[in-house]
This record gives C-alpha cells, sequence and structure tokens, in this order.
C-alpha cells in the first residue's frame, strides 16, 4: 500500500473504509522516515474512542537493541 511521502505527496492510499476502531503498529515506525507525519496521519483513520497498538524496537543508548517495547492508546 502506497502512502505519500514529501517527495511524492501525490501517492495516495485507498483503504476499504474511512475510519478504523483498532489499528496495530507491529515493527513498523522503525522503517518510516516521517513518523509524526505518520502518527498525524494514523490518527486520522482510528474512529473515536478507537485503540492504536503499537510495537517496536528500544534504543538504550548503546546501539543495541533489546525486547519489544508495546503500547496501547486510545483516540478522541
Amino acid at each position: 500500500m502506497k502512502s505519500p511521502i514529501k517527495g511524492e505527496p501525490e501517492r495516495v492510499i485507498s483503504l476499504p473504509r474511512s475510519q478504523w476502531d483498532v489499528a496495530a503498529v507491529i515493527m513498523v515506525l522503525h522503517h518510516v522516515d516521517d513518523v509524526e507525519g505518520f502518527m498525524t496521519g494514523l490518527s486520522g483513520l482510528i474512529s473515536p474512542g478507537g485503540w492504536v497498538v503499537l510495537s517496536e524496537f528500544t534504543n538504550i543508548g548503546d546501539g543495541q537493541k533489546v525486547s519489544l517495547s508495546s503500547f496501547s492508546l486510545t483516540c478522541d
């Protein structure tokens, strides 16, 4: 699925519906160049009261990756 990027803002996401009750973002953020833009776009796809579940590697400061960090967020 293509999504808009700074160099190609005309790229469009075609989703089968306009809002979702739950989104799982598992091991994705380390591939995203514009995390703030990604999260802004994601927040527009979640229904009010919906959930976002994030899971990603955590860097402990010395370059080593440790166990997954997981978060669940509700959207207003």
